[in-house]
């Protein structure tokens, strides 16, 4: 779903870790990548089947990244500085060069309409839209939602099926808790304390 930094243990680089990952992967393998993440979007080649799955521009996205953790600024193709059609955090977004008109991949599936007062989004499969609960609707959950649909349909589950799935599903209340206390909304969400990033994105 992304590569992004962790802790120096272990992961020293994610460009580094998404090499070690292309030397492993053969010609035949399919892939089903990150069309927002351009470090995970590169492993493997062009010799493998690929499909990509993203999510849709979202009301925060803006088009010019900050922070210390942005990890893809220049362009593979050309070494021209890129262009964000939106960013979201660390170096995830969709991007563009001027220079050669390198772009980030299509995707195929895409989660969009993301709303989580009524907690649902469509679930763009391939063309075919269906309407799913929204499991939960921190950013990393929505990507966790699609990129299960993509590998599932990828695998040739009934589609009606893999919507169907999403409504008897919940994130570990480990990993994320939400409660109300009086007129106060309480999160907890779970990050390791080695993790700058991460305790940062968490926040």
């Amino acid at each position: 779903t992304n590569l992004t930094r962790d802790s120096i243990k272990s992961n020293a680089h994610p460009a580094y870790i998404a090499w070690i990952m292309s030397s492993a992967v053969t010609a035949t393998t399919r892939l089903l990548l990150n069309a927002d993440d351009l470090v995970a979007a590169s492993i493997g080649s062009e010799a493998n089947p690929r499909a990509f799955f993203a999510v849709d521009r979202l009301p925060g996205d803006g088009t010019h990244p900050h922070g210390a953790a942005v990890d893809v600024a220049i362009c593979p193709v050309c070494d021209h500085l890129l262009e964000w059609d939106y960013w979201r955090f660390n170096h995830i977004g969709k991007v563009h060069c001027p220079a050669c008109g390198f772009r980030s991949p299509q995707a195929a599936y895409r989660a969009r309409g993301i709303d989580p007062a009524n907690a649902s989004v469509t679930l763009d499969l391939d063309g075919e839209p269906s309407e799913a609960r929204l499991i939960n609707d921190n950013i990393v959950n929505v990507y966790n939602e699609i990129a299960v649909a993509a590998v599932l349909d990828q695998l040739g589950v009934p589609r009606d099926r893999i919507v169907a799935a999403f409504e008897h599903l919940q994130p570990p209340t480990t990993r994320f808790a939400l409660e109300r206390v009086g007129e106060v909304e309480l999160v907890r969400l779970l990050t390791k304390g080695l993790v700058g990033v991460a305790c940062s994105r968490a926040l």
